[in-house]
């Protein structure tokens, strides 16, 4: 089993004018980095409980999350951690959970600044080929080894240490 669901806390994924949890565009932006993070990872729970409920028969009543020393989720039964792995990830307004019964897994999504100092976070995170690769391709050549590689270092439960080792990962990709 694998399943991947994702939202937008601002608009229903359904295409519905209508705000998820009553949150407009203009409250989000302005709200405090507390208060959107609140949103955030009340959102991402919710979509990992409907996915553990739908595609798991898990329900909500008979889990909960844990973390190991790096972050990375871990899901915990009556009978200790479960063979079920969970990855999660939300930027800006997007949110979004993955599940899978088939080994390990890592999902990322990154909302895009352009303002976002680019040629400083891929000096000091990636390996020479994706700093060259980053450099020539611009922003969407920049978030794509980016994504990749924080879904590659969640999958691993390693985070931010193998995020930022400054090793070539998907220069090639």
């Amino acid at each position: 089993m694998l399943a991947v669901a994702y939202r937008n806390i601002i608009r229903a994924s359904t295409g519905s004018t209508e705000p998820v949890s009553g949150v407009d565009g203009k409250d989000f932006a302005r709200s405090d980095r507390r208060l959107r993070r609140r949103m955030q990872r009340s959102v991402t729970n919710s979509l990992l409980r409907d996915l553990l409920e739908r595609d798991a028969s898990c329900p909500a009543s008979n889990w909960h999350l844990i973390e190991n020393a790096y972050g990375k989720p871990i899901l915990v039964t009556s009978d200790g951690p479960n063979a079920i792995d969970v990855s999660l990830s939300h930027s800006g307004s997007l949110t979004a959970a993955a599940i899978t019964d088939l080994g390990t897994i890592g999902v990322d999504i990154e909302y895009r600044a352009p303002a976002r100092s680019i040629a400083e976070i891929a000096a000091y995170a990636f390996g020479p080929q994706e700093r060259q690769a980053a450099q020539s391709g611009g922003l969407p050549e920049f978030y794509r080894i980016w994504t990749l590689r924080e879904a590659l270092a969640k999958a691993c439960g390693i985070g931010f240490p193998m995020l930022a080792d400054r090793r070539d990962y998907f220069a090639e990709a």
